[in-house]
């Protein structure tokens, strides 16, 4: 569902993820897809902005001040990783439940980022796929208004010779 279409519906879908998208986890997934997308976060200002706890309203107002775009998508994991990459994954882990960032996936692994590691790993996708929990949240960066260079717009002089006759005495 594109957040830029109605704020409410993603509101809504989050909502159903508010136990499991905690304030560290907003933070950590702004921060990531931010420097995916080079775009400027400082996590003691998100902090600051939106202290905990976190809530589904909050990240996305947090995702539009950013000027980012956040979807979110439930399926299976095939469905997913056919959807869109990078994208955050909703994943069971040792600690309960955790989101990991999916950068890259081909037929038989995915190149994934799991909170707190320092670099990406490669896991098998039967691996990943035990861990699934069937919910995908992407964001990016919204959509500029496209220019038209064909677009004539009005002018906003009436037409005349109010500028020819100083021009003309100039000689």
């Amino acid at each position: 569902m594109d957040f830029a279409g109605s704020r409410m519906r993603c509101a809504e879908a989050l909502g159903r993820l508010s136990g499991v998208l905690t304030h560290d986890h907003q933070r950590w997934l702004l921060g990531s897809f931010c420097a995916l997308g080079r775009v400027a976060f400082d996590p003691g200002l998100f902090a600051q902005r939106y202290p905990p706890p976190g809530s589904a309203h909050t990240f996305a107002g947090a995702c539009e001040e950013l000027g980012l775009t956040l979807e979110v998508r439930r399926g299976g994991l095939d469905a997913l990783l056919a959807w869109r990459l990078p994208l955050a994954l909703e994943v069971t882990s040792a600690s309960g439940l955790d989101w990991l960032l999916v950068l890259n996936a081909d037929e038989h692994r995915a190149v994934v980022l799991e909170r707190g590691a320092p670099a990406p790993v490669a896991l098998e996708l039967q691996s990943l796929r035990r861990r699934c929990r069937g919910t995908a949240l992407c964001l990016g960066p919204q959509a500029e208004a496209a220019a038209d260079p064909d677009l004539i717009e009005p002018r906003s002089a009436r037409f005349g010779l109010h500028w020819f006759l100083p021009e003309l005495l100039k000689h």
